[in-house]
């Protein structure tokens, strides 16, 4: 599988052409994570000027990997992206960093002796890093997450967590 999603990839990356004009949005998805951990994860990213811009992302998690636990998330980030890193580069590409902060509403479907159904909100911020690359369009986007749970739901076993994400998207 991992050469297969490899493979599109380069395929993308070689049959594309770069464009010289500035990309305004991006949209991108992470296919990878739900393949491993179930959760699905869509991110809508807008530039505010050539070197900032803002992200908004909604997110679902599937109880077969989160210990009997569903959920859905909403959240944003705030990027920067740093113009010695970017030089020659286009609006919305290259290294990027910033705070970004999730809303997620959880329940729990596990059943102990009293039948207790658990359920409640949970909000975690913390920061990023990225670093965006993007061919004719197609935007190939791996980044680091340290997540700090400012909000828990009582019963849960995840809270704080460092991540990486790999997201698949196409810039416009």
């Amino acid at each position: 599988m991992k050469k297969l999603i490899l493979g599109l990839v380069i395929c993308i990356a070689s049959l594309s052409t770069p464009l010289k004009a500035a990309y305004d949005n991006v949209i991108s998805a992470n296919p990878f994570t739900l393949i491993n951990w179930g959760r699905f994860n869509v991110t809508f990213e807008h530039k505010i000027d050539k070197l900032n811009s803002f992200t908004v992302f909604i997110e679902s998690y599937n109880t077969k990997y989160y210990n009997n636990w569903t959920g859905y998330g909403i959240g944003g980030s705030y990027r920067w992206y740093i113009s010695p890193f970017n030089d020659n580069k286009r609006s919305l590409e290259g290294f990027s960093f910033g705070p970004l902060a999730v809303l997620s509403f959880w329940e729990s479907k596990y059943s102990d002796k009293y039948k207790y159904n658990y359920s409640g909100q949970s909000l975690s911020i913390g920061g990023e890093a990225a670093y965006k690359w993007v061919w004719g369009g197609f935007a190939l986007e791996p980044s680091l997450i340290l997540m700090l749970d400012a909000l828990t739901v009582d019963h849960r076993d995840d809270k704080n967590h460092l991540s990486w994400n790999v997201k698949i998207g196409y810039a416009w």
